[in-house]
């Protein structure tokens, strides 16, 4: 029979227990009063796809016939096989001490006169006695306890780690196990060796599950509310070797639709993506998919490429992105899981002026993933300008560091009285110069993101006056990612507690304004923004532009610009060439309530190096600024930090 390779579900690994682990000295002498269970072993493990896989001796399976107590609310035993004879597998009760514990293989006796039910693999838990209905569970079901990565066994093993399987049947008869999931087959072609296999689903795929086993047709359903996730990782022993006529890979997948995808690392360290769509995975079932993998080495662009680690990277071109996983410091970032938090993008004709509504997420960034400590991504032909927050997720769901894609097209640096800085204000998805530009109708995309002071994590900054009621309708453009399921990534909100003042208490909380008094660094002795290298929000290489640096830009010449009579279309020009468009501020108070603009005809810039203060300049008109408010600095040392505002960055050289 052709020899295929199975790449195994991420639950509990295959358990088969060396008999060598079991204290021999230690044996009851009553374990022959516990009744020998036996299974029909021609119909278990799988037989699917024409693979045979069947017990063996030492495999362990739990029996959920113990005692329901206080202490053991699991009512859960093994039992181990101990032969295997014309096609009927025989378990025993499992006796002795188990010495990587230093504890009884069952501390229960098992229960007589009971039903018996079975599970394999045997890290799995009965719920039957305890759990309540509306968690999922309830009478006649039981937990299987999987896990979201593991070691990938050898090719004839794949049956009961990534087919789960259960069986249900009065003491002294013979038990039947079940299919309670149903596999993906891939054809995978080339001469690669695969190392290492990382699914991402459109929903969990791995976590606690209920089966219920007094049916024909048991089937898994992941309902952990702590453990479900949407992301399993195999990582083999020993690469697959793939070949010209292709490698059939298995996948368990629970019953239901399912868009997968994929990253194949070789035994190289290169990486391939490829997404499944439309996936329909049916109870012991083998479904094939069309998709056939071509192991060639990609053109990935590396990000962090020589130590330049951000919080921020610049996208201007398609193509197949990483970068480490690291915070600017070096600091290693260590999850489960990465996904795109939220995105903002809109589609811009040659002209400037607005093509449609909001695009999709696809047009800005596909297949993120994470995989050997590096964050991987693809921007796609003709992406939409814009910007996407993606992270790192942890087990517990919660985001571990977040990270900003500045999606923008013709970024370039201006230098002006020997200052370096970028044309744009950071988050700006195209250069915004009234001077310059006719029929321009967006605000937002033109001039940029806000913050509040001292922290990285960006905020949508308003899109005009009167465009909206509240500060994210649908106008904003903007999509949050919530299918995947993250803490705290649900909606926009204000006056957030993130129970500390530093980078990593509020990066779990990327869509929430911090209350005033509760801004990462507002309270830190540093004075210079820049000084918290994780802080940081600029790309690598600059920092947030100075006090001195503003002055000295101011002094050397100011003037004003307006566009059709309309101070939302303002901006200040400096030195003949830099231009600071007119935004406003999202108000710590009423930032994600309030009209877009606040504040009046005002444009607000963060300084680096002077805690909790900005440069401001005025319009008294639609059609002149106000000399005499030019240039007003204003500290806002006691309640400004909580306010989000523009940032324009400047080469760190300067």
């Amino acid at each position: 029979m052709k020899k295929i390779f199975i790449a195994i579900l991420a639950v509990a690994a295959l358990v088969s227990c060396n008999k060598d682990n079991i204290n021999s000295d230690s044996q009851a002498e009553n374990v022959s009063r516990f009744p020998l269970l036996k299974v029909d072993n021609l119909q278990t493990k799988t037989i699917l796809d024409g693979t045979q896989v069947k017990f063996v001796v030492d495999d362990i399976i739990s029996v959920f016939n113990g005692v329901v107590s206080a202490d053991n609310h699991h009512g859960h035993c093994l039992y181990q096989c101990i032969s295997v004879e014309n096609g009927v597998a025989t378990f025993q009760w499992l006796d002795g001490i188990r010495e990587d514990r230093n504890e009884p293989w069952n501390k229960y006796e098992p229960a007589d006169d009971v039903d018996i039910v079975a599970t394999f693999p045997n890290r799995s838990e009965s719920t039957s006695a305890f759990e309540p209905s509306d968690d999922g569970y309830g009478a006649g079901t039981v937990m299987i306890r999987m896990v979201a990565s593991g070691a990938a066994s050898d090719e004839n093993t794949f049956a009961g780690t990534s087919m789960p399987i259960i069986a249900s049947a009065p003491q002294g008869q013979m038990l039947k196990f079940k299919h309670t999931c149903g596999l993906l087959k891939v054809t995978l072609k080339g001469s690669a060796a695969i190392s290492k296999v990382v699914m991402n689903g459109n929903t969990n795929i791995s976590g606690d599950a209920s089966v219920a086993y007094a049916v024909e047709k048991p089937v898994l359903t992941v309902v952990g509310a702590y453990s479900k996730t949407n992301t399993i990782t195999y990582t083999y022993d020993a690469p697959v070797q793939l070949t010209a006529e292709g490698r059939d890979l298995y996948f368990g997948l629970p019953v239901g639709t399912h868009d997968v995808t994929f990253t194949f690392t070789d035994s190289d360290g290169n990486n391939m993506v490829k997404t499944a769509e439309g996936l329909t995975i049916e109870r012991a079932v083998v479904t094939p998919t069309e998709l056939v993998y071509q192991p060639v080495v990609e053109d990935i662009t590396d990000l962090s490429v020589n130590g330049s680690y951000a919080n921020c990277y610049v996208i201007q071109e398609s193509g197949r992105y990483s970068f480490d996983a690291k915070k600017p410091d070096g600091t290693a970032v260590a999850g489960e899981s990465a996904a795109w938090v939220w995105a903002s993008g809109e589609k811009i004709k040659a002209d400037g002026t607005q093509q449609g509504s909001a695009c999709a997420v696809t047009e800005m960034i596909t297949d993120v993933t994470i995989s050997e400590g590096k964050v991987q991504f693809s921007i796609p032909d003709n992406f939409v300008v814009g910007n996407v927050v993606v992270g790192v997720v942890g087990a517990d769901k919660n985001l571990v560091w977040t990270w900003h894609l500045w999606l923008t097209r013709g970024l370039a640096d201006v230098t002006a009285e020997g200052i370096t800085l970028m044309d744009r204000n950071l988050g700006a998805a195209y250069l915004f110069d009234v001077n310059e530009v006719t029929n321009k109708t967006e605000l937002l995309l033109g001039k940029g993101l806000q913050y509040q002071w001292g922290r990285k994590d960006p905020i949508l900054g308003p899109r005009g006056n009167s465009d909206e009621t509240t500060a994210f309708a649908s106008s904003q453009k903007c999509v949050i990612n919530t299918s995947a399921q993250i803490n705290n990534v649900t909606s926009w909100g204000i006056g957030g507690d993130f129970g500390g003042t530093t980078p990593e208490d509020a990066v779990k909380y990327p869509l929430t304004m911090a209350a005033a008094g509760n801004v990462p660094g507002e309270s830190d002795a540093v004075t210079a923004w820049s000084a918290r290298a994780n802080s940081n929000p600029c790309p690598f290489g600059y920092r947030i532009i100075s006090q001195a640096e503003f002055a000295t830009l101011v002094a050397a010449g100011m003037e004003s610009a307006t566009f059709n009579g309309d101070n939302n279309y303002a901006q200040m020009t400096v030195a003949g060439k830099v231009a600071f468009p007119r935004l406003g501020r999202r108000p710590g108070s009423s930032g994600m309530t309030a009209k877009a603009c606040n504040s009046g005809s005002m444009g607000i810039y963060w300084y680096d190096d002077v805690r909790a203060t900005g440069y401001r300049f005025y319009w008294s008109s639609n059609t002149t600024v106000d000399a005499a408010k030019t240039n007003e600095y204003a500290d806002w040392a006691a309640t400004g930090a909580c306010n989000a505002v523009s940032i324009r960055c400047v080469k760190v050289s300067q």
